[in-house]
């Protein structure tokens, strides 16, 4: 962007360099990164999309056990990032974490591929594995490589999350059209292919992204230390070996509070270790990060209803017929990213607009107060559907659009923003694991989305995968509890801002 003498002139000369910095164009490894999420995600999602009607039209599992499992699914890969972050932090560094996440990604998706039931607990559990070692990662190279006070932060992280949600876009397309035309596990093997893809991306553009992402402890991560192995081979070891563990917790998901909690009171904990240790301002700021890191977590909780209860939603009980064609359910997946796709630059354009015309960028927790609202918002589109459906219990595809067009947008004020927040104010030591502490939020948010699902599953005594007006009372009560929650937590984060504004406008 270009700034005028009138709207520059009264600038301090810091302030003058951070306005020319935003005007560049980003960094080039910025791109590689994004199209190495872009395959990444696309593996993901196309598994996502498919993953619940795989369970519950082809296993036959009831809701409660789809639920139960798909939550415990959500709740540790996005919990395993903070153990990736960690040892990439202190050992590994983010290139080789992200290189051995990705195979281990894939390996999950071809075991998934195998016609067999074992293979989906066993599939899941690799999948989570290696998206520890590969999602922070990421976004920590992202974050690096800007300078600290550069304004172009925010807009990086926003493309970056265009990428994610571009291959998210295409996979339920691409992966939920194969699944379910030709079978669900040749839509598994293409969510494969997906992550391998990505991995090509990253090997080919590694000379590009600056100098960074290495091993802290540089060559010591190859020499021997047990057995003649590597510290490396080691963690390659005990990823593998951490797969039937995982597998096994995916199975008996009853248990995974119990897993949760000591988790999050692990995270706190080292948390706080950090705010002790730190510098007077760095405390402040990891103060701000551990009070905003909840609001993320109460959007998460009612975001990812999409691959479970609105997954559900669109196959039993809404009318998919478009022009005489009857639209795949998982195809609705893709609404989410492509609302994303289109609409992310528009939001980089209206955060560097109003950066130019305020001289400073809107607060991060009035961002997610936006975010928080519109996912309220979007379930009340729901509740609109439910109580205009017709007497056989179908409703208008339209407010499921419109519920996904109103979640999109509030994902673009909190999820891109939240990531920067964490990259910008965590100190440089503690940055992925600061950032692994994000995906642990999102963790749980797909828990406690999974245990509203069941819950009001429960409460019910009919069978509602058959019983169409019995299934639109469950989503009902589903959706009027998440059209509540988000809206108040919305105030609340507002509240909050307004005693931490100043240590977002120290540090832009």
């Amino acid at each position: 962007m270009i700034m005028t003498q009138t709207l520059t002139e009264n600038l301090s000369p810091i302030e003058k360099k951070a306005i020319k910095a935003a005007s560049a164009s980003h960094p080039k490894g910025l791109y590689v990164l994004f199209f190495a999420e872009l395959w990444e995600r696309f593996s993901y999602y196309g598994m996502r999309a498919l993953l619940i009607l795989y369970m519950t039209k082809e296993l036959l599992f009831g809701d409660e056990k789809a639920y139960g499992i798909y939550g415990a699914y959500g709740a540790l890969v996005y919990g395993a990032p903070l153990v990736g972050g960690y040892l990439a932090d202190r050992y590994l560094g983010n290139r080789r974490a992200i290189y051995l996440g990705g195979f281990i990604i894939a390996l999950g998706h071809f075991t998934l591929a195998l016609p067999i039931q074992s293979a989906l607990y066993y599939g899941i559990a690799f999948i989570i594995v290696g998206t520890g070692f590969f999602k922070a990662n990421v976004a920590s190279l992202v974050g690096q490589l800007y300078e600290k006070g550069d304004p172009r932060r925010d807009s990086g992280f926003t493309l970056f999350y265009m990428g994610i949600n571009l291959g998210g876009f295409l996979a339920p397309l691409a992966c939920g059209f194969v699944g379910e035309t030709f079978g669900w596990h040749y839509g598994f093997a293409l969510a494969g292919f997906g992550m391998l893809l990505g991995i090509l991306v990253l090997f080919w553009g590694r000379d590009i992204i600056k100098d960074v992402g290495f091993s802290p402890i540089g060559k010591k991560l190859d020499k021997p230390v047990f057995l003649g192995l590597s510290l490396f081979k080691i963690t390659i070891i005990l990823g593998i070996l951490a797969a039937p563990l995982v597998a096994l917790m995916v199975d008996h998901n009853h248990v995974l509070k119990h897993f949760v909690t000591i988790f999050g009171v692990g995270t706190l904990a080292m948390i706080l270790y950090f705010i002790y240790v730190s510098e007077k301002e760095e405390r402040k700021c990891l103060l701000t990060i551990l009070v905003m890191l909840p609001f993320y977590m109460i959007f998460w909780a009612c975001f990812e209803q999409a691959g479970g209860s609105m997954n559900l939603f669109a196959e039993r009980n809404v009318d998919k017929m478009l022009f005489g064609w009857e639209l795949k359910t998982s195809w609705f997946q893709s609404l989410n990213p492509f609302f994303i796709v289109t609409c992310a630059p528009l939001f980089t354009l209206l955060w560097d607009y109003i950066t130019k015309k305020r001289g400073r960028d809107l607060l991060t927790s009035t961002k997610f107060a936006l975010g928080l609202a519109q996912a309220g918002l979007g379930f009340g589109c729901l509740l609109i559907a439910i109580k205009t459906s017709t007497p056989e219990g179908y409703t208008a595809m339209i407010w499921l659009v419109l519920a996904y067009l109103l979640h999109s947008t509030g994902e673009l004020c909190i999820s891109p923003v939240g990531l920067s927040m964490v990259s910008k104010l965590s100190p440089a030591r503690f940055a992925s694991f600061m950032m692994g502490s994000v995906y642990l939020c999102i963790s749980f948010g797909h828990y406690i989305a999974a245990f509203i699902a069941r819950f009001f599953c429960e409460c019910s005594e009919k069978d509602i995968t058959t019983d169409k007006i019995a299934s639109l009372d469950v989503f009902y009560r589903i959706y009027e509890t998440l059209f509540y929650f988000p809206l108040g937590a919305a105030v609340l984060a507002l509240i909050i801002g307004y005693f931490t504004k100043g240590i977002f406008r120290r540090h832009p």
